[in-house]
């Protein structure tokens, strides 16, 4: 009742949002947010956590059965968020919400798009080994295999050590 009387009231939203996500709803703890983005739409903080909630929602059904409409829905509306939170944040936003905003591209199948989006990040965070990666991925799905391997080599000279990098280099060499 709190709630639909002061939908303003962030902190508690958030609380209960976050007890849903950890029972095991992330889609509900989305759409509780919501509520509070309809009332103010140009939350940043809001729409952040909307979007970490909705990109657990789709991994979640990826899990289950990976592209699935539902899925795809769930990463478009983290895109679209997270977009809003760039525009209002500028170079304020987060590292992490770039690279949930690349990964949510290429889940969706825009990969030109996250490409585009990793070249803008790359700008602001150059040292961003996950960043690049995403990058050289949405390179790869293109078809782009030497631009890909390319941007894993300036990930070697940036994070030496990054998670299978050259596994993933070999199995693009040897899939080409």
């Amino acid at each position: 009742k709190y709630l639909e009387v002061n939908p303003g009231a962030d902190q508690v939203r958030l609380q209960i949002a976050y007890d849903m996500a950890q029972a095991g709803d992330p889609e509900g703890a989305m759409q509780f947010i919501k509520v509070g983005i309809d009332a103010n739409p140009n939350n940043a903080d809001l729409l952040e956590f909307y979007s970490s909630y909705g990109f657990q929602a789709a991994a979640k059904r990826d899990a289950a059965q990976a592209g699935t409409p539902e899925a795809v829905a769930l990463y478009k509306q983290v895109i679209d968020a997270l977009r809003k939170v760039k525009q209002i944040r500028g170079t304020a936003i987060t590292a992490p919400s770039l690279r949930t905003l690349v990964v949510s591209l290429i889940a969706a199948g825009d990969y030109p798009g996250a490409e585009s989006e990793a070249q803008s990040a790359l700008a602001q965070f150059p040292t961003d080994g996950a960043i690049m990666a995403q990058m050289a991925e949405a390179q790869q799905r293109q078809g782009r295999i030497d631009d890909a391997i390319a941007t894993m080599e300036k990930l070697k000279g940036v994070q030496a050590d990054y998670p299978n990098l050259r596994l993933r280099q070999a199995n693009w060499l040897l899939a080409a």
